[in-house]
C-alpha cells in the first residue's frame, strides 16, 4: 500500500544561527499555544477534502482527498484526457457542483494533486525493500518470477480476464433425461476445457527448476496433476451463477471459484500455486513408476515453491490470511481431484465409447481416458 506522507511543506530556507536559536531556547507559551492549535488543525485537516470540502478517505496523490476525486485524477492521467470547459474556466467545484470536468481537473492540480507522489513513494519502498532483501531470498523471487512470467503468457483467466466476464444466454435446451442434459453440458464445455488444458500442458512443459525429471516420467507426474493444475488456472472464472453441470464436482468446483474470487491472492500466486500442484506427493502407484532421483527432487522442489510463495508475499497486505486462503485453495483442489473417477471420467468414457461424445485425443491422454485405444483393441478381433 502507497505509505502516507504529508502533503505539507515548507520551500522556505532558515539560516542556520536560528536553527540553533530555536534549538537552546526553551519553549516559550506562545509556541506551545501555537503547536496546540496547529496539532488540532493537523486534525481538522485530515478529515476535511481540498477539493471539494467534504470528508476525505485519505492521502491521495499528495492531497487529502476522497475516492471519487482520487479515482477522477487518476482516471485522467492514466488515459491522458483532455478537457473543455463550456463556461469561463471558473465553474465552482463543490460537494453538490462538479459537472465541469474541466475545472474539477484544474482543482486537482492547484491543490497539489501530483502522481508523481504516489510513484516516488512506490520507488522508494521498491529500493527500500531491494536492500533488506539478502541474496538468498532475491534468489527465490528470481525463480518464483520467471514462474509467474511463464503462468501470465500461457493462461487465458488472468485476473482482468476474470472481472471482465459477463453471464450470459448459451442456447442449451435441458430437458427431464439427465444423461442427456450432461451430454449436452460436456459437448459445449469440452472445446473449452480442451484448449485450456493444453495452456496447462504448455505451462508445465517449460517449467524451470524441472530439469531433474525425464520425459518419461513428466508425463507421470502430468497425468496425475494435470486436471488440479488445470483448475487452479481457471477457478476464479467459474461460478455458482455459470453452471450447466449438475454433479458434484461441478459443485465443488464452483463453490472454490466463488472462494478464490473473494480471496486476496493475485495472479503471481496462482501461477505459483499451480507449479506446486506438479510436485505434490503422488499416490505409490506412481511413485513406483519415478526414480528415487525424482522422487526427491520433486521433495525439495516443493519447499522451494513454497517459501518462494512467502518471499513473494512478505511485503504485501494480510500475507498471512493470503497464504492461508491458498492452503485451503489447494486442500479443495486435492479434495476434487480424488472425485474425478466416479463423477465426470467414468460418464465421459461410457459416452465416447458409446459414440455419443467425441473426446480431443489430448484431453484423452492426459485424463488417462484411452477411449480410442480401447475400441480400437475391441475392434481388432473383428476385423480378421
Amino acid at each position: 500500500m502507497p505509505s502516507k506522507q504529508s502533503a505539507l511543506s515548507s520551500n522556505t530556507s532558515v539560516p542556520a544561527e536560528d536553527i540553533r536559536k530555536w534549538s537552546t531556547e526553551k519553549p516559550h507559551a506562545d509556541h506551545i499555544h501555537m503547536s496546540a492549535s496547529l496539532t488540532i488543525f493537523n486534525k481538522k485537516v485530515r478529515s476535511v477534502k481540498f477539493v471539494r470540502g467534504d470528508k476525505a478517505s485519505g492521502l491521495h496523490y499528495g492531497v487529502m482527498s476522497c475516492e471519487g476525486c482520487k479515482a477522477f485524477f487518476r482516471r485522467t492521467k492514466s488515459r491522458q484526457t483532455y478537457y473543455f470547459c463550456r463556461r469561463v474556466k471558473s465553474c465552482e467545484i463543490s460537494r453538490e457542483n462538479r459537472i465541469c470536468q474541466y475545472c474539477r481537473y484544474q482543482k486537482c492540480l492547484q491543490v497539489g494533486m501530483t502522481k508523481d507522489t504516489l510513484h516516488e513513494a512506490r520507488r522508494q519502498r521498491y529500493v527500500a525493500s531491494k536492500k533488506l532483501l539478502p541474496a538468498a531470498d532475491l534468489e527465490f523471487l528470481e525463480k518464483a518470477n520467471k514462474i509467474v512470467v511463464l503462468h501470465m503468457n500461457t493462461c487465458n483467466y488472468k485476473t482482468e480476464t476474470v472481472k471482465k466476464l459477463a453471464k450470459k444466454e448459451i442456447g442449451l435446451a435441458f430437458g427431464t433425461d439427465d444423461r442427456l442434459n450432461r451430454l449436452s453440458a460436456w459437448k459445449f464445455y469440452l472445446p473449452f476445457m480442451d484448449k485450456e488444458i493444453q495452456n496447462a500442458i504448455c505451462f508445465v512443459r517449460d517449467l524451470p527448476e524441472m530439469e531433474f525429471i525425464s520425459s518419461v516420467e513428466k508425463t507421470a507426474i502430468l497425468k496425475n496433476n494435470i486436471f488440479g493444475i488445470y483448475l487452479i488456472r481457471i477457478i476464479r472464472s467459474l461460478s455458482i451463477d455459470g453452471m450447466i453441470l449438475q454433479d458434484d464436482v461441478a459443485t465443488e468446483m464452483t463453490a472454490l471459484g466463488d472462494y478464490c474470487s473473494r480471496s486476496e491472492a493475485d495472479d503471481s500466486a496462482y501461477g505459483l500455486l499451480a507449479a506446486l500442484v506438479l510436485v505434490e506427493q503422488l499416490p505409490l502407484d506412481y511413485q513406483n513408476e519415478l526414480s528415487l532421483e525424482t522422487v526427491t527432487g520433486m521433495v525439495e522442489t516443493q519447499e522451494y515453491l513454497r517459501i518462494s510463495m512467502q518471499k513473494n508475499m512478505q511485503f504485501r497486505k494480510n500475507k498471512e490470511i493470503t497464504l492461508k486462503q491458498l492452503n485451503n485453495v489447494l486442500v479443495g483442489v486435492n479434495n476434487i481431484n480424488k472425485m474425478l473417477e466416479k463423477s465426470f471420467l467414468e460418464f465421459l468414457r461410457t459416452a465416447a465409447k458409446q459414440g455419443d461424445l467425441v473426446l480431443p485425443i489430448v484431453f484423452q491422454e492426459v485424463l488417462n481416458l484411452n477411449v480410442n485405444q480401447e475400441t480400437a483393441n475391441n475392434q481388432e478381433p473383428n476385423q480378421n
